[in-house]
């Protein structure tokens, strides 16, 4: 529903599950004041900043646990994904196809976030894989060694398995996750990586990957998130 219909029912949302909305008016442009300025989103503890514009559609999902927010912008839109995972509020941007699978339902929206590569892993190796945020880890029946001797003979280097500080970690596809305590090859590989250690993240619980493990992100989170 967008907006304005909402604001027009007093229904304009103020919480998603644990988390506070708040709305951001568009504020003039200094520089050319025909033009207006967008809210970007964000969080701050437990309160979500999002853009309000009258024409935005708003989609609660999982029974107001989370939402979409679609803002409608002069020669864009963004498509925000947010609310409450692990007890903490998140939101990030989307690509915007996640606004087209939206409409054949939250299901599939869902469905959609768990990479493609990922649900084939889990079909081959009959295993679930463990996420955290936005990354998806899946346990690979192999050890370090067979990897090195595997990685090495086609072609890369030693130098693309790094040993991870125990409290100073190891970026993760340059997002805030981080390898702490364990090993891992290529972190800033595009949207993948093997690892084994502890993931950690800002407002995620640690989650402690045993034995190598294949980490991919969700194609559907826009790069220019950074979460």
């Amino acid at each position: 529903m967008r907006l304005f219909e909402l604001k027009a029912s007093g229904q304009v949302p103020r919480k998603a599950g644990a988390a506070n909305i708040e709305w951001v008016l568009p504020t003039q442009d200094k520089k050319d004041k025909n033009k207006l300025m967008v809210q970007s989103p964000h969080c701050k503890g437990r309160t979500i900043f999002l853009p309000y514009l009258d024409e935005a559609e708003f989609f609660p999902l999982r029974g107001g646990e989370q939402f979409i927010l679609i803002v409608p912008l002069e020669h864009a839109r963004w498509v925000l994904f947010g609310g409450t995972d692990e007890a903490s509020a998140f939101v990030v941007r989307m690509q915007d196809q996640a606004a087209q699978i939206l409409r054949q339902g939250e299901q599939a929206f869902y469905d959609s976030l768990k990479p493609e590569r990922i649900k084939e892993l889990e079909k081959n190796f009959g295993v679930t894989a463990l996420r955290q945020g936005d990354w998806f880890c899946v346990p690979i029946p192999t050890t370090w060694e067979n990897l090195r001797i595997a990685m090495i003979a086609l072609g890369h280097s030693k130098t693309d398995f790094q040993i991870a500080d125990q409290k100073k970690g190891i970026p993760i596809g340059n997002t805030r996750h981080s390898l702490c305590g364990g090993q891992v090859h290529s972190p800033n590989y595009g949207r993948g990586t093997i690892a084994e250690g502890t993931l950690r993240a800002p407002d995620h619980k640690d989650l402690v990957l045993n034995g190598p493990h294949i980490l991919w992100r969700t194609e559907m989170v826009d790069n220019r998130s950074g979460e």
